[in-house]
């Protein structure tokens, strides 16, 4: 991600090599940012559990929030969106979820939602001198830089803002068309061969349909992976001892989830014999 970053100045003269020196350093201090705050965000939020998944999803995010403006935007500017970012990342997350759309890496949490963000941030926090060194500088209007600096015209952010409908509308229409082909393609091919696969999704008619029946796997094929269905084995078969510790090892998950709730139900009751004490003592004292 470094040397993706420091080498789009795709020159290695002075100037080119000063702001690639910038962009990396923007790149570590936004990735660090994000990174710590979603460690206490999930200490404070999540009941003091850090999830290491979570918290690269979250390095992840801060950097490709910092990404498009690394170049652009000041040392402290680049600490303020990875801390963004990595609320970006939760709430887009949260998002997912609660409409219940498929995600299970955090793609478009990860990678989406946080560079459309970062891409938006440029006209915010685009630094006016650092702005001077883009390749396209003597195109631009006078006041072209953040929106935070005197004198913007708040034309970068438009153009920002342009660019990020153009992204989302053209990546949009691409893969309808794309995913539209290719279930058009599978009906035609006969897709569903296999008499009991496709019926999970049999109901209902029209387009979006048509493509469900075609697209989304049955919810038993999802669960064994689409590789012992389709391609002939597991890529990560389990063995019999593997199923084993596998087993022990939810066994003590549950173990210790249920003497986790008694001590919690233990504080509890004890904390309400107190209250309850304290109560009587003040208004009976003998």
């Amino acid at each position: 991600w470094i040397s993706f970053n420091a080498s789009s100045t795709l020159a290695s003269d002075g100037d080119s090599m000063r702001l690639s020196v910038h962009a990396v350093v923007n790149t570590m201090l936004a990735m660090t940012a994000a990174t710590g705050a979603t460690v206490l965000y999930d200490a404070i939020f999540n009941n003091g559990t850090n999830d290491v998944p979570d918290t690269v999803n979250g390095l992840l995010g801060g950097l490709v929030c910092i990404t498009c403006p690394c170049a652009f935007v000041t040392n402290w500017a680049a600490i303020v969106i990875g801390l963004l970012s990595c609320f970006v990342t939760k709430l887009s997350a949260s998002a997912m979820l609660k409409f219940k759309i498929d995600d299970p890496l955090d793609a478009w949490t990860v990678h989406g939602a946080n560079g459309i963000v970062g891409t938006f941030l440029l006209g915010i926090f685009g630094e006016p001198s650092l702005m001077a060194q883009h390749y396209a500088a003597h195109l631009h209007k006078a006041g072209h830089w953040g929106i935070i600096y005197a004198d913007s015209s708040a034309g970068l952010l438009g153009i920002q803002c342009l660019g990020i409908v153009v992204v989302v509308g053209f990546t949009a229409a691409a893969m309808f068309t794309w995913i539209l082909l290719i279930s058009c393609i599978m009906s035609v091919a006969g897709g569903e061969s296999d008499g009991t696969e496709k019926t999970e999704y049999a109901d209902g008619t029209g387009l979006m349909t048509t493509i469900r029946k075609q697209m989304r796997m049955p919810s038993d094929v999802e669960l064994v992976g689409a590789d012992y269905k389709h391609h002939g084995g597991s890529a990560f078969e389990l063995t019999s001892q593997q199923i084993k510790m596998h087993n022990e090892m939810r066994s003590a998950q549950d173990r210790l989830d249920k003497r986790k709730k008694k001590a919690d139900e233990r504080r509890a009751s004890r904390g309400g014999s107190f209250m309850m004490v304290k109560g009587d003592s003040s208004v009976n004292p003998e």
